[in-house]
C-alpha cells in the first residue's frame, strides 16, 4: 500500500526538472540513477515546500562554494518544482525562505534521516563541474527548515 507521504515523494521526483539555465552562471542538469557521495563537509540549505503536499527540500553543496549563489540555485530548483507540480497536477504548493542548515542540523538531516528522495544535479559554469546533492524528505524534522 502507498501511505500519503511516499505519494507525496513520488509526484516529487517526477516534478524534478532534468535541466534548466542558471542565469549567466552555466546549466544545472539532473544526473538520474548516478548518486554522487555526500561531500566529507558538505554546506546545506533548505525549502519548506507546503500546501497540497509537504517535503523538506535540502541542497547540500562543497563547503568551499558560495552559500549565497547556490541558495538562490536552490530556490529555483524548489520553484520549477512547484510550478511543474502545478502544471502537470494543479497541486498548489508553497516554498519557505532558504535556510542555512547548521553543522548539527545537517548532521541530523544525514545522520537520522534517510532521504525519500536523494538526486545529484549537476552545474557546468566556466569548464567546470560542481556536484549539487539534492533531498526530498519528511517534513516533521523538529527545527529543521523553519522559516
Amino acid at each position: 500500500m502507498i501511505t500519503p507521504e511516499l505519494k507525496d515523494f513520488e509526484q516529487l521526483s517526477e516534478a524534478l526538472p532534468s535541466s534548466f539555465g542558471f542565469y549567466h552562471l552555466g546549466t544545472v542538469e539532473l544526473q538520474p540513477d548516478w548518486p554522487h557521495p555526500t561531500q566529507e563537509s558538505p554546506l546545506g540549505v533548505s525549502f519548506r515546500l507546503q500546501g497540497d503536499l509537504n517535503a523538506l527540500f535540502v541542497l547540500l553543496l562543497d563547503e568551499n562554494l558560495d552559500l549565497a549563489i547556490y541558495s538562490e540555485l536552490g530556490n529555483i530548483l524548489a520553484s520549477k518544482i512547484a510550478n511543474q507540480l502545478f502544471a502537470d497536477r494543479q497541486l498548489q504548493i508553497t516554498i519557505s525562505p532558504p535556510q542555512a542548515l547548521s553543522e548539527n542540523q545537517l548532521a541530523l538531516i544525514l545522520e537520522n534521516e534517510p532521504a525519500t528522495i536523494r538526486k545529484t544535479y549537476v552545474h557546468r559554469f566556466d569548464n567546470k563541474i560542481i556536484y549539487l546533492e539534492t533531498l526530498f524528505m519528511s517534513h516533521h524534522l523538529e527545527g529543521i527548515g523553519n522559516a
